[in-house]
């Protein structure tokens, strides 16, 4: 019997620089450019557009819900869209944390499956300034990765980690993580996300 083709993939890259159909963003819940993950893909997108195209829009009220928006400067990596969504913070996990985190995953993978996109990739979601412990953050996006193979198996999925814990949590439990950016790569690339200086590199978890 011939190995099925592996459709989810774990990696260690800069989520802006993927050749992906859609990239997707932890968005805040008005137009404006955040830290992190949603910094970066502002930045690479094209700050000003990008802006002025989620202020022709309604804000994004409803946690998991998805506003897709061109790529813009992206395309040149053939990206077609960005998919922002709105996640939680983490409480405790009796606030329904984590059904909306996986709301934000299966929205956005059934989103990708309507437009007939054929990857995406995703950081991980609420693990960085909404404090989703990794392990929980990390298990609520492979669950529902692999629920939507199972059910379509049309999509290469990305989860994509950067640095920090989820490097680490990642690297512990998988053995076969893809490293596309070094440690190196990520200082010189940190204190322009979070407009922090290098010596807080260690203290700041960016995904």
């Amino acid at each position: 019997m011939a190995k099925a083709e592996r459709r989810i993939h774990i990696i260690r890259a800069d989520i802006t620089n993927l050749e992906v159909d859609v990239i997707v963003n932890p968005a805040n819940v008005s137009a404006r450019c955040g830290n992190g993950v949603d910094r970066a893909i502002f930045e690479a997108a094209g700050k000003e557009e990008l802006l002025a195209e989620r202020k022709n829009k309604k804000p994004l009220m409803t946690r998991g819900e998805v506003f897709v928006t061109p790529s813009f400067k992206m395309a040149k990596n053939n990206v077609k869209y960005i998919f922002h969504t709105l996640s939680t913070f983490w409480i405790n996990g009796n606030f329904k944390e984590g059904e909306i985190i996986g709301d934000c995953y299966r929205n956005c993978l059934l989103k990708a499956h309507e437009l007939g996109c054929k990857s995406i990739a995703f950081p991980i979601l609420g693990s960085g300034s909404f404090q989703f412990p990794i392990d929980k953050a990390f298990r609520i996006a492979h669950e529902q990765c692999c629920a939507y193979d199972r059910k379509y198996g049309d999509m290469n999925i990305f989860l994509v980690v950067y640095r920090g814990v989820a490097v680490e949590y990642c690297e512990t439990y998988f053995s076969d993580v893809k490293a596309f950016v070094s440690d190196e790569d990520v200082r010189n690339g940190i204190s322009k996300e979070y407009l922090f200086s290098d010596e807080n590199f260690e203290s700041i978890i960016c995904l």
